[in-house]
């Protein structure tokens, strides 16, 4: 699992990415997320998103955001290394509560069909 600000793209801060222009991933991450996989890895990004929930963008253009980064740097949906993106906008959901990542968990694990998967999460901050 992999945190989003900080770790995939820039951290701009408060309030944090509420445009797409704002998305800045980091420029060795695609090769590094496919390198990932191609080990036989799986990837699944789990993030807060507190501006939805203070209105300052609905999910849809969060989800917007996100599919305009999948699209440009992995060419599409059906070619993403990520098995899904995980938000949470509002407690008790928020990192470091473990409600999200136990979610993203779950799903990772029926999608695998793996119930022995072992579990990393990846962040910039100790509330990861």
């Amino acid at each position: 699992l992999l945190d989003r600000d900080g770790v995939l793209n820039q951290d701009v801060g408060r309030p944090g990415v509420i445009r797409a222009e704002q998305f800045k991933p980091f420029p060795a991450v695609e090769k590094q997320v496919k390198r990932w996989i191609q080990a036989g890895h799986y990837a699944a990004i789990v993030t807060n998103q507190k501006a939805v929930d203070r209105g300052l963008l609905s999910r849809k253009e969060l989800d917007d955001i996100h599919q305009v980064w999948i699209d440009t740097s992995f060419g599409g949906k059906q070619n993403s290394p990520f098995l899904d993106i995980y938000v949470a906008t509002k407690e008790p959901f928020l990192k470091p509560s473990p409600h999200l990542i136990l979610r993203a968990i779950k799903a990772t694990q029926s999608f695998t069909d793996n119930i022995g998967l072992r579990t990393i999460l990846i962040g910039d901050s100790a509330t990861d």
